[in-house]
């Protein structure tokens, strides 16, 4: 930074008024004063290897028809976060160096064809893990006053060079607009192929269906044979749609209680690239509408009923077709070898209610081989009927998805162990669970806060998490201290001892600085690692409770 003694802070704010200078004006750097100002730097640019200099946000571009530029700045971006309940979603624009006509036209157009987006504001970074150029998507106008975040989000890093604002003249879109696209090929074993994504700026494809996310291509995949109805897939170019594939790695990505799963493959294709297969299902509500959602062949539940393996209620006719029956089709389509002749590793990915779902899944499916990584889950079923807080009046504290009891649906009615014997099954997989630090209810009131959640561990997600693990580590008798963990001493004083597996394959981390986001989570070091299969993860900073 320039450095200026008073008399010459003088001297350059009389010139800063007089006509350009024949020659750069030289300041004194012996002073403790500070001269901040911008104006003097772009006119005799004194100091072009200062970084500052190329944070120059420009106001020149053409918005999308319907759209009107709202704002530009320099060094910062609004939040990614949920709690306002305005942000939608974000990807990164693929070969984006920096923020020019190109990326604004493709950013509008991912808003156009997303349901609810009114504003959409394009993020130029330096040094990210996201990416160059990120399209961060939101229902209604964000203030420039609210881009007060001047890096990525949470551990993805960078910096952020400068962001825009554009506001869509007629509110929300529907995500119906029409434009060109391109339809590929025909399914692979029960899918079927529709629109690819590219990132170039088009909004739907041929079948009047958005443009899937930069890198996915949009399948409908059968996977309950009692059913032709479909499931609605976002795979990358390594999934066969015919043929077979080299890939020796396939990531499962699942979707939260926002069904999105074009997010989700995002997300993941963010920390992987196309090293391997990626698929991204989606589990549609009854009440969904636009977007990819095609009602009259897409199977669709009843609110997200889906995360606990309920069978689909519709489209009319459906029957006996659970979310779970799909996880198991695909689990067998992705070892089917005459398609995936080089698999090895499986790794199924899951974020707040989609890491619930793939817990439950894995305790009564434990022989998959699957690989685990399960981030932010809002509750777990628990094995036993101790809990880290009382269930005060809720009778129903231990029902299936939170506990073992009945209720239960078909499809865990049939293969349930029962809770201790579900715990000894779940745990010798290979599981890795994920906790975010700011993953509080303060910061994101979203999610199920019903009684028997809080019984799990209160408000917090993020203090159920830390209580699941020292729940675990209690039944699994290990040697872990789990004693800082939320929990740790009402479950002890419960009795909560050793239920004698044979191995404890669990391992969590904790993510410092990051909220109820899948996009930093996977992102994050702990992700990353996970993720990739490391055999080791960093622990992070503990049961920490900022």
């Amino acid at each position: 930074m320039v450095r200026l003694t008073a008399a010459a802070l003088a001297s350059a704010l009389f010139l800063a008024a007089a006509d350009a200078l024949p020659s750069p004006v030289v300041f004194s750097t012996n002073s403790s004063d500070s001269l901040a100002s911008q104006q003097l730097e772009a006119r005799y640019q004194v100091l072009p290897d200062i970084s500052q200099l190329d944070r120059r946000y420009t106001s020149t571009f053409t918005p999308p028809s319907g759209y009107r530029f709202s704002w530009g700045i320099d060094g910062s971006r609004v939040s990614y976060g949920t709690s306002s309940g305005e942000y939608i979603t974000r990807s990164t624009i693929s070969g984006a160096s920096a923020v020019g006509q190109s990326e604004v036209t493709t950013c509008g157009a991912r808003c156009e064809a997303t349901n609810g987006c009114g504003f959409f504001h394009p993020v130029q970074m330096s040094g990210g893990s996201e990416g160059s150029v990120i399209c961060a998507l939101y229902k209604v106008k964000q203030s420039k006053s609210a881009a007060t975040y001047t890096s990525g989000a949470g551990s993805s890093g960078g910096t952020v060079r400068f962001s825009y604002g554009f506001t869509r003249d007629a509110g929300p879109s529907s995500g119906t607009a029409s434009s060109s696209g391109s339809a590929s090929g025909s399914g692979s074993g029960s899918g079927t192929g529709s629109s690819s994504g590219s990132g170039s700026g088009s909004t739907t494809g041929s079948n009047g269906l958005p443009t899937p996310p930069s890198g996915a291509t949009l399948i409908q995949y059968k996977g309950c044979s009692s059913s032709s109805a479909t499931v609605p897939m976002f795979v990358n170019k390594n999934y066969p749609i015919s043929g077979s594939t080299s890939a020796s790695t396939v990531w499962i990505v699942q979707h939260g209680s926002g069904r999105n799963f074009n997010d989700y493959f995002s997300s993941i294709r963010n920390v992987v690239g196309d090293a391997g297969v990626i698929i991204a299902p989606n589990f549609y509500a009854t009440s969904d509408s636009g977007e990819w959602f095609q009602p009259a062949k897409n199977l669709a539940w009843r609110s997200n009923d889906w995360f606990n393996g309920d069978d689909a209620i519709a489209p009319s006719g459906v029957s006996s077709c659970s979310s779970f029956d799909v996880y198991d089709s695909i689990l067998a389509l992705v070892r089917d070898r005459s398609k995936f002749p080089n698999v090895s590793r499986v790794f199924i990915v899951a974020h707040s209610g989609g890491a619930s779902m793939m817990a439950k899944y894995g305790m009564l499916r434990p022989n998959t081989g699957a690989r685990y990584v399960l981030a932010n889950s809002p509750s777990m079923p628990y094995f036993t009927t101790a809990r880290p807080n009382a269930p005060t009046g809720c009778s129903n504290y231990n029902s299936f998805g939170y506990g073992w009891a009945g209720p239960l649906n078909r499809y865990v009615s049939a293969r349930t162990p029962g809770g201790q014997q579900a715990f000894r099954n779940w745990i010798t997989q290979d599981i890795t669970l994920m906790t975010a630090d700011l993953d509080t209810y303060s910061r994101d009131a979203s999610g199920d806060q019903s009684c028997p959640v809080q019984a799990q561990g209160g408000q917090n997600r993020r203090d159920r998490g830390y209580a699941f693990w020292a729940y675990i580590n209690l039944l699994g008798g290990t040697s872990t201290d789990v004693s800082q963990y939320y929990g740790y001493d009402s479950l002890k004083q419960q009795g909560v001892s050793s239920l004698g597996a044979s191995r404890f394959g669990a391992r969590h981390c904790v993510v410092d600085n990051v909220g109820h986001d899948n996009y930093a989570m996977f992102a994050s070091d702990c992700g990353r690692a996970a993720i990739n299969g490391a055999s080791s993860i960093p622990a992070g900073p503990g049961p920490v409770r900022p």
